[in-house]
């Protein structure tokens, strides 16, 4: 595989990016464990393994980097991708470290790892502050593409929208409402979205579905996340032969 086609695979495939990360992530974790016996004759190899682990381990890196990059690029940042980067950042730093460092200390690691988790908890650059505002203004930007902004305001589209973009906008806005409520996307509206989103006695409210249809929209989203227009069909037999069923239109087990 080349290293294009490796990095189309890995655009596809955030759990992957994930999981490369978490075995690298584990790795370095590891020497924490051997770290204190490199000193000895008998251990040497850990100084080898070490030098080796990350020559090995900082292509990889470069490579992750650029994946999460243009995943962000194209889709905006989400929580999840927020983390792959400060993982992937983490990692780059930590392999320079040790790569180019005359003076090595492990307790770089637990250090630098517990910076870059305060740095993304907290402060208005923490992961759900940068979400919220990448989503919000790939929402904007999508009603200004298709010509849905009238004085600032979304409305519905007169000359109707592609379905790619319909379907973008009905992620986004079941992303925003689900994660950061219906309020982070309401100076995109001159309608009241918790009024309108707000279930009355014993109604259930699809706040998603109530929200898109002020655009003329429909949701392609479900509660779940998953893709409505699409559908697995699962079958299983424990039958060896076929049955025979001539002279009836239907057979149901029970």
């Amino acid at each position: 595989m080349t290293t294009t086609s490796l990095l189309c695979f890995l655009l596809r495939e955030e759990s992957l990016l994930l999981t490369l990360l978490s075995i690298s992530t584990l790795g370095i974790l590891a020497l924490l464990l051997v770290w204190p016996l490199r000193d000895d004759a008998e251990h040497t190899w850990i100084r080898t393994f070490t030098k080796r682990f990350f020559l090995a381990l900082f292509p990889l890196i470069i490579l992750l980097i650029l994946a999460i990059g243009r995943r962000v690029m194209e889709y905006g940042v989400t929580e999840n991708r927020y983390f792959l980067i400060i993982l992937a950042l983490w990692l780059f730093i930590v392999a320079l470290y040790f790569l180019f460092s005359r003076r090595k200390h492990i307790k770089f690691v637990p250090l630098s790892l517990f910076f870059a988790a305060l740095l993304s908890g907290f402060g208005p650059w923490n992961a759900f502050e940068v979400s919220s505002i990448s989503q919000h203004n790939r929402l904007q930007s999508i009603f200004e593409k298709n010509k849905m902004m009238v004085n600032g305001k979304a409305t519905k589209s007169k000359k109707g929208i592609k379905k790619v973009d319909e379907r973008e906008i009905s992620s986004i806005v079941n992303y925003m409402i689900d994660v950061h409520g219906v309020e982070s996307i309401q100076d995109l509206f001159s309608q009241d979205l918790i009024k309108i989103t707000t279930p009355k006695k014993d109604e259930y409210v699809n706040k998603t579905d109530r929200v898109l249809a002020l655009l003329g929209i429909e949701n392609d989203i479900d509660i779940a996340g998953i893709d409505q227009t699409e559908m697995n069909y699962n079958y299983s037999c424990t039958r060896s032969s076929g049955l025979n069923v001539s002279g009836f239109d239907y057979y149901i087990p029970i």
